[in-house]
């Protein structure tokens, strides 16, 4: 029984040292209630379940998009006033992390054959994009998948599952849709770091015609770092505190047995 008492101590010890090591969650945002509110713009701010700013125009919370049942985010240029015609939001980044993964569902409609596109920007300060392209393509910044996989294009009305990690140690960045492998290749990050990323819907070029038929609609974004060590941000976890104590409590419930072991 000592002994167990002895293990446990440690074990909770360990757990307690290394709480903060693992996956370290940025933004966790499902555009649900009661954060955000269905038919309005969403709610903003400094926390990790809110965009940090509204860019451009009025994406709105519906209760349901398509396939998308579960309160999403949807972006659509009508209401907006030209030349900006576009509907985003936006995320402060900049925690330090060598590496970082978006993960988010998204669903377009009307949007192939039209003159919009639906961007991913992450600003580096040099920004790199993430595109759904009105050729019905998954496209890059600067780079042309030649010959692009099946998985780099997507049908409109179904929900694209979009992994992204970016490691900015490798200068690379790797992207699946829906489980399947898109491409792996170059990052290019001026600054060492991803300062912001936005979503952002709008025309692919300045004398593009306005089309308030396509929708895009945005849900389940998450965004972390992975990490070997103690998170480099300080931050609050109570929980490590607690197992900190019992660890203690371990160590010394072994010492007063060993005690009255030898009284």
């Amino acid at each position: 029984m000592k002994r167990n008492i002895f293990l446990t101590g440690s074990v909770l010890f360990a757990c307690a040292v290394n709480a903060q090591a693992g996956v370290i969650t940025h933004y966790d945002v499902d555009f649900n209630s009661p954060v955000h509110t269905p038919g309005s713009t969403p709610t903003t701010g400094s926390g990790a379940d809110t965009p940090t700013n509204i860019g451009f125009g009025s994406p709105t919370v519906k209760e349901q998009f398509g396939a998308l049942d579960d309160q999403p985010l949807v972006f659509n240029s009508t209401g907006n006033t030209a030349p900006y015609l576009y509907d985003q939001i936006g995320f402060r980044l900049g925690r330090g992390y060598d590496n970082y993964r978006f993960e988010y569902d998204i669903l377009a409609s009307n949007l192939i054959g039209s003159e919009y596109q639906m961007t991913l920007l992450l600003d580096t300060p040099t920004v790199q994009n993430v595109y759904l392209r009105p050729n019905g393509q998954i496209g890059l910044t600067g780079r042309i998948l030649s010959p692009p996989p099946a998985a780099a294009y997507f049908e409109e009305d179904s929900i694209l599952k979009f992994v992204i990690d970016v490691d900015l140690a490798a200068s690379r960045w790797n992207i699946a849709v829906n489980g399947s492998h898109i491409t792996s290749s170059t990052f290019q990050s001026s600054g060492g770091d991803i300062d912001n990323f936005r979503f952002s819907l709008g025309k692919k070029g300045f004398n593009s015609p306005r089309n308030d038929d396509v929708y895009v609609a945005l849900d389940n974004l998450k965004v972390t770092s992975f990490v070997d060590g103690p998170d480099p941000v300080p931050v609050s976890e109570p929980g490590a505190f607690v197992l900190f104590g019992m660890a203690l409590l371990g160590l010394f419930s072994k010492k007063r047995l060993r005690t009255r072991q030898t009284a």
